[in-house]
């Protein structure tokens, strides 16, 4: 999948299978029913997180994914992807916008995008035949490069203002957008619940 499960259980801090809090990894397809865990959101009332089956998907059509699954009435929806998101993404982006639900588009998985720019610009330097490495400001750079081609990309591909890109996997929770994405959805929970219970959704992509 996308990683869904694997940011619930990363933004929670949550890394260990034993943990009873821990979300379940999905290997045999998407969600096809909503999984509510808890949220550790600093805010005035208890938060959750809903794990919903993604829009378009088979049993929920995007004509009718707003209003039999009460989005409009989440305080924030997060969209993941690990690629590009889907047309019928973008057709809820407009629904959100409509009911002025804030969301957040996430590109997960950055990790590998990194690694395999080093892996390539180490090949070239490789090919020269000196056994020169890629020193940390050159790494910095690959890295700081390929978030912004892929942010790029995804912005003018979807017409959206702002990408997050993150990896769930926990050596890179404080790493690439992992802390700005938190930073922003707890500063947007707490604008959205000042006297309403919240959620949070999640939408695979």
């Amino acid at each position: 999948g996308v990683g869904k499960s694997s940011w619930v259980n990363a933004v929670r801090r949550v890394s260990s299978p034993n943990d009873p809090d821990f979300a379940e990894l999905c290997v045999d397809g998407p969600t096809m029913e909503p999984q509510m865990y808890r949220f550790p959101a600093q805010t005035n009332k208890p938060c959750v997180i809903w794990d919903l089956p993604g829009v378009g998907t088979a049993g929920f059509p995007a004509e009718t994914y707003l209003q039999n699954l009460g989005i409009r009435h989440f305080d924030v929806v997060v969209l993941i992807t690990d690629q590009r998101f889907t047309e019928a993404e973008l057709l809820l982006l407009d629904d959100l916008r409509h009911w002025n639900v804030p969301f957040f588009m996430v590109r997960n998985k950055i990790d590998l995008d990194v690694q395999r720019e080093l892996e390539s610009e180490q090949e070239v330097l490789d090919n020269r035949g000196f056994g020169d490495k890629l020193d940390n400001e050159e790494r910095r750079d690959i890295v700081r490069e390929t978030l912004i081609n892929v942010k790029e990309d995804l912005s003018i591909l979807h017409h959206v203002d702002s990408v997050y890109c993150i990896s769930a996997i926990k050596e890179f929770w404080h790493s690439f957008d992992f802390p700005r994405l938190e930073q922003d959805l707890t500063v947007a929970l707490r604008r959205q619940r000042a006297s309403e219970e919240g959620s949070v959704e999640l939408v695979e992509g």
